[in-house]
């Protein structure tokens, strides 16, 4: 079977934010879906986040980052820089 990449990502990001982890790492490429399932998804890692506890997110959206992580490490010009984001 040949699935579409739209339909590869959803596929396993449901996959994986159904099992029981400790982690999930997650990369900002799952925001190439439509605003639909962006929205589902967001629910289920904030889900996920009850259940397991720890988010590792890869993402240039600092307004995601900010509603899902509490500690942030920013990449600028091949530095790290740690920021503790708002409440």
């Amino acid at each position: 079977y040949s699935y579409s990449s739209g339909l590869q990502v959803r596929l396993r990001f449901s996959t994986i934010t159904s099992l029981r982890a400790d982690v999930l790492l997650v990369d900002e490429g799952i925001g190439a879906a439509d605003a639909e399932f962006n929205s589902r998804a967001s629910g289920r890692m904030e889900e996920f986040l009850t259940r397991s506890g720890t988010l590792v997110l890869s993402s240039h959206d600092p307004t995601l980052v900010a509603r899902l992580c509490t500690t942030s490490l920013h990449l600028r010009e091949g530095r790290f820089t740690q920021a503790t984001l708002p409440e």
